[in-house]
């Protein structure tokens, strides 16, 4: 965080102390941008959602929203929960190359909370490649008991995912295939809605012959 200067005269700021600073901005940026969006998913649904990004190998909560329900989430801004074994860990993963999934849990563990955990990293590979042909991952009580959840990826003006949200609440709520339909449908509006807002242009409606439908947009 501080560092010496390079003439030997005292000291100034170091590059990690900026780092910090930095992806603090950061991520204001991208709450401020999430949180409206987030608060009209939670009503709609009628489900918790949250905005959370990839720390190490856990996903920090950044954003949490919740319906007028008593079946709210539990879980809190600041919390950290593992990415392998999470809706929205599973999705940032599966948009990292695979040589960075490798070192990020090179030498650790994959503790197994369901019979649905990847516990090995061919086995977090291959779910990962699934989540990332849906654009979407699912859990059925697949981290904790009675609890569904899925969530999206959102990316910034270079198509880097930033960050992920979700939607949570009882497994009954996602039993249904309506239900999880409508499901899919608001979460991906939320998704890219949080993306255009961050600088994201969707690459379908950037093809030759879209500019009729952007402005009709």
């Amino acid at each position: 965080f501080v560092e010496r200067r390079p003439n030997g005269g005292g000291f100034q700021v170091g590059l990690a102390l900026l780092e910090v600073g930095a992806r603090a901005l950061f991520s204001q940026d991208l709450v401020q941008v999430a949180v409206p969006v987030l608060t009209q998913l939670a009503e709609t649904l009628q489900l918790s959602a949250h905005l959370g990004v990839l720390d190490a190998t856990d996903v920090l909560y950044l954003v949490r929203r919740t319906p007028n329900t008593p079946l709210a989430s539990n879980i809190r801004v600041g919390s950290r929960l593992p990415a392998h074994a999470t809706t929205m860990g599973r999705m940032l993963l599966a948009f990292m190359p695979p040589v960075e999934v490798e070192r990020l849990y090179a030498g650790k563990d994959l503790q197994r909370f369901s019979e649905h955990t990847s516990t090995t990293l061919a086995a977090l590979r291959a779910k990962a490649e699934k989540d990332r042909q849906a654009g979407m991952a699912w859990s059925e009580a697949h981290f904790e008991r009675g609890i569904g959840s899925a969530a999206v990826p959102v990316f910034d003006f270079a198509g880097t995912p930033l960050g992920a949200i979700n939607v949570s609440g009882p497994v009954a709520a996602f039993a249904d295939e309506a239900r999880r339909a409508t499901i899919g449908t608001e979460l991906r509006r939320a998704g890219t809605e949080i993306s255009r807002r961050l600088g994201w242009i969707d690459p379908d409606r950037a093809k030759p012959g879209a500019a009729r439908a952007l402005l009709e947009a």
